[in-house]
């Protein structure tokens, strides 16, 4: 079960509200509507998403710089990986269906 670190509903901010409208301790969450959670965890998962994808390209500058000893093909390799991390928001609607391009051997 996924649990928000944080919604703002109205002016308040909530903390710890699972999925189905309880607290993490299992209190109910009165007044916020179940489509407003949903759509609040869906969005802090795409945060987390870019998050990871911006770490993975810069983790992999390193291949991009001109004097680097890769060959053409490594080169090409790792240019379609860091395209695959940059698609990644426009090519899948729902976070829950990202997969994540495979690393090139170096």
């Amino acid at each position: 079960m996924y649990i928000l670190n944080r919604i703002n509903y109205q002016g308040k901010d909530y903390y710890g509200v699972r999925e189905d409208g309880f607290f993490a301790d299992g209190q109910l969450m009165a007044g916020i509507p179940i489509s407003v959670i949903k759509n609040a965890i869906e969005q802090e998962k795409w945060q987390k998403i870019r998050q990871k994808r911006d770490q993975l390209l810069s983790s992999s500058d390193w291949t991009q710089v001109a004097d680097y000893p890769l060959s053409e093909a490594q080169k090409n390799a790792w240019s379609v990986y860091r395209q695959a991390l940059r698609d990644i928001p426009e090519k899948f609607e729902v976070s829950d269906s990202i997969v994540w391009p495979e690393v090139p051997n170096a």
